[in-house]
């Protein structure tokens, strides 16, 4: 990505936006607890760490 590129999505995306990322050749789950990790836990996981199950 250019750095042109770049300040222009910074400037369009809000937190929360929701976005797919398309033409990676690798493709996996990044490791929970480096700030992306979360987002890949299956909802039945996640529901484990409530306090209100």
């Amino acid at each position: 990505m250019s750095d042109a590129d770049a300040a222009w999505f910074y400037r369009q995306v809000r937190p929360g936006d929701p976005f797919e990322i398309t033409g990676k050749e690798t493709k996996g789950v990044v490791d929970e607890g480096n700030g992306f990790g979360a987002w890949n836990v299956p909802w039945s996981d996640w529901r484990k760490k409530s306090a209100l199950r």
